[in-house]
């Protein structure tokens, strides 16, 4: 149903507007909305992960202040004369995590190093560093196994060596999602620490941003997969002598951007669907448009055919209902005025056929008898109702080329000379040439011109045979020839019916078509039932 709509191009049309009218807008809309919620989800996903990077900087400054609590708890432990063993039962269980500390040592004034717990470890050197223990600070430094941090006390310093993956806690999840990578980074961009395989170029890349901006994101590449990364530098240096130390979150774009590719999708799915409904509203909208059109195309389609008789039933209290009643009233008007003129014309040509046949005595009333029965004839052949038509005018007015023959060779009593057979036998061709001129007739010339024309290539004009010879002709020849026999002639008396019917089916085959005088034969039969009755 879908396709045969669609096949009008007034359908196309309007099928064209409404998506266009209501998609165009809708697509801007959402282009427009898709660029703006993909920009906010975007910005969104990545105030998250720097949020996730603040939470565990923070975690980690205050594991750093808890390393400083017990530090300072064990200056005081010493600077109290308590023995080492205290010392290093201070840091046993820091943070209730065995492994947060690696090693435990104590220096004193002359610079001795005595491991209190775990291997010795190496300490820096410099004046800057002890001039921040002097003053009571808290002094650090990067050792490959981990962060050092030391205290000055009254008898030297106290050492720990703080452990790395307790420290930056990359296995601890409490404030990481499970997909968020984290790496270490110093001033320099090394690695100190990591959860996540990066290319070489990853901490020096990132470094020359973090020094001039401390905090923020960007993006990189690995193989296939994109990244995108938020970086915080902690504040370390003035609490803790410590070198900036950079921390990186990492995370797959595709996982930061999830909300943002769900909402593209779902946003997709969206018009779609909108676009699925809108066609069918339209084509809902089109049919009960178009379906009223259609049959008022239809209808004009059998009127300009000829069949007057067609109405169109329009029930859709719009327009088109008007245009159908409008239409049906000028049906009934040209089917008035064909019917008057129908009339008229038949009228016409057996005005014509009269004159015709008043041109001989002989002949009255010969071309509306052989009409009748030429029409009965077709109507037993099953012949389609517009060549019936033809056969009715044309049967009227096949001896026309009569009114060029001179009376005296129509109404002659005795034999034809051969000059008057051959100016006898030339009525068909000047019935033809009389009604050339009028067009609405030039269905009828065949009739005209063939209706003496032979079965078996036998007759004039033309020596047609066969189905060469128009079928109306060949109705029209066994009409005719069966009206002639039985009526009287300057030359000869009538025959009787069954003497005529002889006659006819003994040229079947060669004067005669033998179908059309089979049909010839039932109607025949019938009328005399008829009769009989």
């Amino acid at each position: 149903m879908t396709a045969s709509l669609l096949r009008s191009r007034v359908a196309r049309r309007i099928l064209v507007m409404f998506v266009l009218s209501v998609l165009a807008p809708l697509c801007l809309i959402a282009l427009i909305s898709l660029r703006d919620v993909r920009g906010q989800l975007r910005e969104q996903a990545v105030r998250h992960l720097e949020q996730e990077l603040k939470s565990w900087s923070l975690a980690a400054v205050a594991r750093l202040q808890y390393v400083e609590s017990h530090l300072r708890a064990a200056a005081t432990l010493t600077e109290a004369g308590g023995p080492y063993e205290a010392v290093a039962a201070l840091f046993d269980r820091l943070d209730g995590n065995d492994a947060a500390v690696l090693a435990v040592t104590v220096i004193d004034h002359a610079g001795r190093q005595r491991s209190v717990s775990g291997l010795p470890f190496a300490l820096e050197a410099s004046d800057t560093r002890r001039l921040h223990l002097e003053r009571g600070g808290i002094a650090g430094s990067l050792d490959p196994a981990g962060v050092v941090a030391e205290i000055a006390t009254v008898h030297g310093r106290v050492a720990v060596l703080v452990n790395d993956a307790w420290l930056w806690a990359l296995d601890n999840r409490d404030t990481v999602r499970d997909e968020t990578a984290v790496t270490v980074l110093d001033e320099r961009g090394r690695i100190l620490a990591t959860s996540l395989a990066v290319p070489p170029d990853f901490g020096p890349r990132l470094t020359a941003a973090l020094l001039a901006r401390g905090v923020g994101h960007d993006t990189w590449r690995q193989g296939e997969q994109n990244f995108i990364v938020a970086y915080r530098t902690l504040p370390l240096e003035t609490p803790y002598h410590l070198p900036p130390i950079t921390v990186v979150f990492t995370r797959a774009a595709d996982e930061v951007l999830a909300a943002s590719t769900a909402f593209s999708r779902s946003l997709l799915l969206t018009l779609l669907a909108t676009l699925w409904l809108v066609v069918l509203l339209s084509l809902r909208l089109i049919r009960s448009s178009l379906q009223p059109l259609d049959r008022l195309r239809q209808a004009t389609i059998r009127l300009e055919r000829g069949d007057f008789s067609t109405r169109v039933d329009v029930r859709s209290g719009d327009e088109f209902e008007e245009l159908a009643g409008s239409f049906n009233a000028m049906a009934n008007g040209l089917e008035t005025q064909f019917r008057e003129l129908e009339a008229m014309h038949l009228g016409t040509l057996n005005a014509f056929a009269r004159a015709i046949d008043a041109k001989s005595s002989w002949t009255a009333g010969h071309s509306e008898r052989v009409t009748e029965l030429a029409v009965r004839i077709g109507q037993e052949l099953n012949l389609p109702a517009a060549r019936l038509s033809c056969l009715r005018r044309g049967g009227l007015l096949h001896d026309i080329g009569k009114l060029a023959i001179p009376g005296a060779v129509l109404d002659k009593l005795g034999p034809l000379t051969p000059g008057e057979l051959a100016l006898m036998q030339e009525h068909p061709m000047r019935g033809v040439r009389i009604l050339e001129p009028i067009a609405p007739f030039a269905d009828l010339l065949p009739i005209v011109g063939q209706h003496h024309e032979r079965f078996d290539g036998g007759g004039y004009p033309l020596g047609l045979r066969g189905d060469e010879i128009d079928v109306s002709a060949r109705v029209l020849a066994v009409a005719d020839a069966f009206d002639a026999m039985t009526s009287n002639r300057p030359y000869r008396c009538g025959l009787d019916i069954d003497a005529a019917v002889r006659v006819i089916r003994g040229e079947a085959g060669r004067q005669f078509d033998p179908l059309v005088v089979e049909a010839f034969l039932r109607v025949l039969a019938r009328g005399e039932k008829s009769e009989a009755a």
